[in-house]
């Protein structure tokens, strides 16, 4: 796998983070204290994100690391494409409706039940 695949990845995580919680770039780089033209660039992958700059937008999202990187090594066993994990375009309302409900979620026994369930139906 390729750097620039894994870019794209972290960018694809973010713009989906970021369009869940009905976030746009501008209010994004507003809370990173960047342009907004930065953070188009971390989306698509076409620049570099810091260390420093991951954990920022952890602790904007609320979560931990290894959700941008998900995918990842799963994507390049099965010979996916990463762009067909996680669509280049704008999430649908449907998408955007599960992950607000699923974030509501408080138990983490629940959770995980839900994302067995959903990776059931989609097997």
């Amino acid at each position: 796998m390729e750097l620039d695949e894994i870019e794209r990845h972290i960018g694809k995580q973010i713009k989906m983070l970021r369009m869940a919680q009905k976030m746009s770039q501008k209010d994004l780089a507003e809370r990173m204290d960047i342009t907004y033209q930065q953070v188009q660039k971390y989306e698509t992958g076409l620049n570099r994100i810091s260390v420093s700059r991951l954990w920022q937008l952890c602790n904007i999202f609320s979560i931990t690391p290894d959700f941008l990187f998900e995918g990842l090594l799963s994507s390049s066993n099965k010979n996916h494409a990463l762009g067909e994990l996680i669509p280049n375009n704008v999430a649908t309302s449907q998408d955007i409706k599960l992950m607000l409900a699923f974030k509501n979620i408080d138990n983490g026994d629940n959770r995980n039940l839900m994302i067995k369930l959903c990776q059931a139906f989609a097997a």
